[in-house]
């Protein structure tokens, strides 16, 4: 079983996780259905993803959630 995990900012973190600015606009005038997790989900026969990204964070946040997360993570784990 492998996993996708994501780490980022509001470029990365789930559509309905976005709760303001530029990114919530495009959200709520196009209602996009898909997300980039869910064509490499598909694409490389993942099992599951965990999306951690989080609108709004600076790259030392993100890392840290790295770090925090990065025991949970398996070899096959992308």
């Amino acid at each position: 079983m492998s996993k996708l995990w994501i780490f980022g900012d509001s470029q990365s973190c789930a559509w309905d996780s976005i709760i303001h600015g530029t990114h919530k606009e495009y959200v709520d005038k196009y209602n996009p259905q898909i997300h980039f997790s869910d064509i490499l989900l598909e694409k490389l026969n993942i099992d599951e993803v965990t999306n951690l990204a989080v609108e709004g964070s600076c790259n030392y946040t993100i890392l840290e959630s790295v770090g925090n997360c990065i025991d949970d993570m398996n070899p096959n784990d992308y």
